[in-house]
């Protein structure tokens, strides 16, 4: 059984964000028009909205809001999809 996993290629700075928790794979096939659309979780404990628009042309715009200097992050950049099995 072949599983497809996303994967978002950063082309844009995050101005010093770390990486994200991400969850492992699903052994489910999965369509790129699963994962079209926008996506919204929260980071650090609930405390800091994320929101993640996958766009069926192949790019992605995240945004970060945060306090501090930085109020909101963005980041844009490209995805693709990855086959196994």
């Amino acid at each position: 059984m072949r599983s497809v996993i996303l994967v978002g290629l950063a082309v844009a700075s995050t101005l010093g964000c770390g990486p994200a928790a991400l969850p492992s794979a699903t052994p489910k096939m999965v369509a790129p028009a699963n994962v079209v659309g926008k996506w919204q979780y929260t980071a650090d404990y609930g405390k800091i909205p994320v929101t993640l628009e996958m766009k069926v042309d192949g790019t992605f715009a995240q945004t970060v809001k945060r306090g501090g200097p930085f109020k909101c992050i963005a980041a844009i950049g490209l995805w693709t999809e990855v086959i196994y099995g």
